[in-house]
């Protein structure tokens, strides 16, 4: 049981650890796609406007919504592993002290 509680928290850990490396990923690509925008507003507002450069200001929006969809969703998918390997950690040291009583 204290193998299963020990090895029930380096999960936990490893999935924070998974999480917190997978949100600065996110980060720094939205970071990333955000610079890419701007930087695009910008020389559209300083030159003239084609079709092609519409077409990927659009393309690069797009990209930045599903990039801020999926982060979401992988704080979501965190938090929930996050809650649930903590509910059996609990549930072990639950049974440890059952056991040690």
């Amino acid at each position: 049981l204290r193998k299963d509680l020990e090895a029930s928290k380096q999960e936990l850990e490893s999935a924070n650890i998974l999480a917190k490396s997978q949100t600065e990923t996110l980060r720094s690509e939205l970071r990333e796609a955000h610079e890419s925008i701007e930087s695009s507003k910008s020389q559209l507002l300083s030159s003239s406007i084609t079709a092609r450069e519409i077409a990927a200001l659009k393309e690069t929006m797009q990209q930045l919504y599903l990039c801020e969809d999926k982060a979401h969703q992988d704080r979501e998918d965190a938090t929930e592993l996050s809650a649930q390997k903590t509910k059996e950690l609990k549930e072990l040291r639950l049974q440890y002290q059952e056991r040690e009583a």
